[in-house]
């Protein structure tokens, strides 16, 4: 159960990325512009931490279980795409996605927002979950 998790969320922060790089590559910058091996690695943990603390939120209660997961994880997605990007802009790490423009805020929503629900549907795959999910 443990490495399906762990898959899972590593699966959603690589679609995250995907979209980020997809975007970057034809030029509209977004939140990883310009990447380097540190920050990608920042970016799987990250992914890892908020995978498993949604999936802690929702194997624990039951108006988040119930929920289909497109719509948990596109709203947890928001809510991570909001907590990471002032972190990091706030660090110096990264820049944020509002200085490449409302293109590159989309696009970094939007990637964030896969993010979500890619692993929002990994947390739902837990059995405690699904109990709770069973009327």
């Amino acid at each position: 159960m443990f490495f399906r998790f762990v898959l899972g969320f590593l699966i959603a922060s690589a679609s995250q990325l995907m979209v980020m790089f997809m975007f970057d590559i034809v030029g509209i910058p977004v939140l990883l512009s310009p990447a380097n091996g540190a920050q990608i690695l920042v970016m799987l943990v990250i992914g890892q931490v908020a995978g498993w603390f949604l999936w802690l939120l929702i194997s624990k209660n039951k108006a988040f279980a119930i929920r289909p997961h497109w719509v948990i994880g596109s709203i947890y997605g928001t809510l991570v795409w909001i907590v990471v990007g002032l972190a990091t802009a706030l660090q110096g790490q990264l820049t944020f996605s509002w200085a490449f423009g409302p293109l590159g805020l989309l696009v970094s929503w939007v990637a964030f927002g896969i993010f979500g629900i890619v692993a929002a549907a990994t947390a739902h795959l837990d059995d405690k979950v699904r109990e709770l999910r069973t009327p």
